[in-house]
């Protein structure tokens, strides 16, 4: 079955959603504190605000940044620590675009889209959950009006 945004499926009912991420000055600012740190880091020791905090996951989708396995159970406690990738270096350093925006569905990319922007061309915030709602509720709507055609 086609992952078609606002198809729901037939076995367990899930409606499909896809939603779409943009680079923004929230993100910038963590891949920021990472390269402040200079060494694989967890994430309590870079002072970030709650909504980097709640959306830093996000970079790994551009590639600008990952999380390193845990090697033992009391890093796993810690949540892992993260570096940045030698992409997301040379992004900071201005050397490559990446981009504009990451489609994702469960958490995994499924796209890239939009115009290749350099580091200094970052101007957008956070999305918040009322604009998830609005990207979910115009699929659901698309779907529908795809079944009133038929």
């Amino acid at each position: 079955m086609p992952l078609d945004p606002g198809t729901t499926c037939p076995t367990c009912g899930e409606t499909f959603v896809v939603y779409k991420f943009g680079l923004n000055k929230g993100l910038l600012a963590f891949l920021q504190s990472l390269a402040r740190a200079g060494q694989p880091t967890h994430l309590q020791g870079l002072g970030l605000t709650s909504g980097q905090y709640t959306n830093h996951p996000q970079v790994r989708h551009w590639g600008l940044a990952e999380i390193i396995t845990p090697e033992n159970e009391e890093e796993e406690t810690k949540g892992g620590k993260w570096q940045l990738t030698p992409l997301g270096l040379d992004f900071l350093r201005r050397r490559v675009a990446v981009p504009k925006h990451v489609f994702t569905y469960r958490g995994k990319l499924l796209r890239t889209e939009g115009p290749p922007i350099f580091v200094d061309a970052i101007e957008d915030g956070y999305q918040y959950q009322g604009d998830y709602r609005a990207q979910k509720q115009a699929q659901l709507d698309g779907a529908e009006n795809q079944l009133n055609l038929l």
